[in-house]
C-alpha cells in the first residue's frame, strides 16, 4: 500500500511564509486580496510610491484625460464603487455597478453588480461578470450599489460574492484563453426583454412570437439583438417547445454555432444568448454556489465579504441580516460564516452563533492566520461579538469554536439608527505580531457611533471578552441580550472577565476617568 501523505504543517498551508513574530513576509508582487494577506494588515512593500497625485480630469466633448500627475492610466468603472481594487495575475479587479456600461448588452442605465477585470500594464478592460438585481429589491439589493466586495485571486482564479448572494469563481483569463472551462455549460447571457403592450397595435411580443412559431426571426428581434451586440444572420433554424413559449434559434456566426434562446417569461418576451469561448468580454464562470437558495440566507441591503483563504478552504461571511423594519431576523436559521472548498464550491462547515441577536446586517471580512501555532478563522459578527473558529474542515459540518469576544461594553444599548451605544462591527479584523485587532463602530449611515478598537489574545479559550453579563441575585451569567447586555435596573450587572483576553482598549470615553 503506499505510504500516507504526510499531514500539511500549519504554516505551510499559507500560501506566505511567516517571519519569526508570524507576520506574513510581504514580497512586492501581487495584491490579491483585500489587505494583501489573509492577515488583512494593509501594509504593502514597495519603492517609489508616489505620495502626491492629479487624477486630473477629463474633456466631456472629446473624452479625452488631461491633468494627470502619476496616474498610469485611466478607465472607467461604475458611479457608486465600494468594491476595493485588487491587482493580481496581470490583472485589475473592481467590483462597482454598471455605470460604466462596457457590454452592449447592458447599457450604463440597466442597474447591476459588475466585478470588472482589466489589464494591469494598460487598463485595456477585459472582462466583466454581471450580477442582474434580485427581484426581492432593495432589501436584499439596494440600487446602484454594484458589487461591494473585493476579490480573491489565486493563480488563474479569482473567488468573490456577488450582489445575488452568490459565491462566485471565476477564470482571471476570461475566454481570452480561448477555452471554456469549469463546471457551467450552456450559460444563458439575457440579451434584452420585450414586455407585453396590452394594446395590440403597439405589441411587439406576439408578431416577434408568431414569426419564431413559423421559424424565422422579425425584424424587431433582429434590431435588438443587434443593438445588444449580437448580430444574427439571415439563415437560422427556431425549434419551438411543446408550450409554446419557449424557442431556440440556432445560427453559424462567425463559422461557429451559436445558440439563442427566447422564452416568455411572465409580462415579458426574454432572448439570451449561449456564452461561448468566443465571447470575450464574458467571464468564464467555473462554479457557483449560492447562498440565499441553498442556505436561505437574507442579506441586509447587500451581500458584501471580501473572501480570503488558507490551503483549499475558503472563509466567508454570509451577510445574513434583518429585513426592512430593521426589527425581524427572517432567517434565524440561516449561517453567518461558512467555510467551503475552493476547487468545488463544497461547503464543509456552517455556523450560525450571532443566531437571532444580529442587530443590523454583516457586511466584515474574515481573516485567518497561524496564532499560538492553531490556525485560526477570525469573524466578526453582526451582533458585535468577534469569534474564533479553528481554520479545518470541521466535524459532521460544524466548526471547533475556539473563542469569542463581545466588543462592547455590556451596559452598551442598541437603538435604532444609530443613536446607541452598542455596534454592529463592520471592519474586518486584522492579525499582527499574534494579537487580533478590532475596530468597532456604526453603518456610516446610521451616525458614527461610540467607536472602540481593541487588542486581544487569540490564545485564550472560551469567552473571552472584557466582561461577563451576571445576574444579581444568583450570581450566575446571564445569556446575551440583543438590544442591551446588561440592564441594570433588572437586578443585572456587569463584571470583570477573569478570562479576559484583553490586551488593551481604546475609546472615545476616558475609561479611567483621569480626564485624558
Amino acid at each position: 500500500e503506499p505510504a500516507e501523505k504526510p499531514a500539511e504543517e500549519p504554516a505551510d498551508l499559507f500560501s506566505f511564509k511567516l517571519d519569526e513574530k508570524g507576520n506574513p513576509v510581504i514580497q512586492p508582487g501581487d495584491w490579491g486580496q483585500w489587505g494583501g494577506t489573509s492577515y488583512r494588515n494593509n501594509t504593502p512593500v514597495a519603492t517609489g510610491i508616489p505620495t502626491n497625485w492629479n487624477v486630473g480630469r477629463r474633456d466631456r466633448e472629446t473624452g479625452e484625460w488631461s491633468g494627470q500627475e502619476n496616474i498610469k492610466w485611466v478607465s472607467a468603472v461604475g458611479s457608486q464603487t465600494y468594491g476595493n481594487p485588487v491587482v493580481a495575475s496581470g490583472k485589475v479587479l473592481v467590483g462597482t455597478n454598471n455605470s460604466g456600461g462596457y457590454l452592449a448588452r447592458y447599457p450604463s442605465n440597466v442597474d447591476l453588480g459588475v466585478l470588472l477585470c482589466f489589464d494591469e500594464q494598460t487598463g485595456e478592460f477585459l472582462w466583466q461578470h454581471s450580477s442582474e438585481k434580485l427581484p426581492t429589491g432593495r432589501v436584499h439589493d439596494w440600487p446602484l450599489q454594484g458589487i461591494c466586495s473585493a476579490p480573491y485571486v489565486e493563480g488563474d482564479r479569482i473567488w468573490f460574492v456577488s450582489s445575488q448572494g452568490k459565491v462566485v469563481c471565476v477564470d482571471a483569463d476570461g475566454y481570452h484563453d480561448g477555452s471554456d472551462d469549469g463546471d457551467i455549460s450552456n450559460e444563458r447571457a439575457r440579451l434584452f426583454d420585450i414586455r407585453v403592450n396590452e394594446d395590440p397595435a403597439a405589441d411587439q411580443v406576439a408578431p416577434a412570437t408568431a414569426a419564431l412559431n413559423e421559424g424565422t426571426v422579425n425584424d424587431t428581434l433582429r434590431a435588438a439583438a443587434a443593438k445588444a451586440g449580437f448580430e444574427l444572420p439571415e439563415e437560422v433554424t427556431v425549434t419551438a417547445d411543446d408550450n409554446g413559449k419557449k424557442w431556440t434559434i440556432a445560427a453559424k456566426i462567425n463559422n461557429e454555432d451559436r445558440t439563442v434562446i427566447a422564452q416568455i417569461i411572465g409580462p415579458k418576451l426574454s432572448v439570451f444568448k449561449v456564452v461561448t469561448a468566443s465571447d470575450t468580454q464574458e467571464a468564464d464562470t467555473l462554479w457557483e454556489y449560492d447562498m440565499m437558495g441553498s442556505l436561505e440566507v437574507s442579506q441586509h441591503n447587500m451581500c458584501s465579504c471580501s473572501i480570503t483563504a488558507m490551503g483549499d478552504l475558503l472563509f466567508i461571511n454570509t451577510s445574513n441580516g434583518l429585513d426592512e423594519s430593521h426589527v425581524n431576523l427572517p432567517s434565524p436559521d440561516a449561517p453567518s460564516f461558512i467555510a467551503m472548498d475552493k476547487n468545488t464550491g463544497e461547503v464543509y462547515w456552517t455556523d450560525k452563533s450571532p443566531i437571532d441577536n444580529i442587530l443590523h446586517g454583516q457586511w466584515s471580512s474574515p481573516a485567518v492566520g497561524l496564532l499560538g501555532g492553531v490556525p485560526q478563522a477570525i469573524f466578526a459578527g453582526g451582533d458585535g461579538w468577534v469569534y474564533s473558529f479553528k481554520a479545518d474542515k470541521g466535524t459532521d459540518g460544524a466548526p471547533e469554536l475556539l473563542w469569542k469576544f463581545d466588543a462592547n461594553p455590556k451596559v452598551s444599548k442598541w437603538i435604532l439608527g444609530g443613536r446607541g451605544t452598542r455596534n454592529n462591527i463592520i471592519a474586518t479584523p486584522v492579525i499582527y505580531d499574534g494579537y487580533v485587532y478590532v475596530a468597532v463602530g456604526q453603518d456610516p449611515e446610521h451616525g458614527e457611533g461610540e467607536g472602540h478598537l481593541w487588542c486581544i489574545d487569540p490564545t485564550k479559550r472560551g469567552n473571552v471578552g472584557p466582561e461577563l453579563a451576571i445576574n444579581v441575585a444568583t450570581g450566575e451569567e446571564i445569556a446575551h441580550q440583543r438590544l442591551q447586555a446588561v440592564i441594570e435596573e433588572d437586578g443585572q450587572v456587569a463584571r470583570d472577565n477573569p478570562n479576559s483576553a484583553v490586551v488593551w482598549h481604546y475609546s472615545v470615553n476616558d475609561v479611567d476617568g483621569d480626564g485624558e
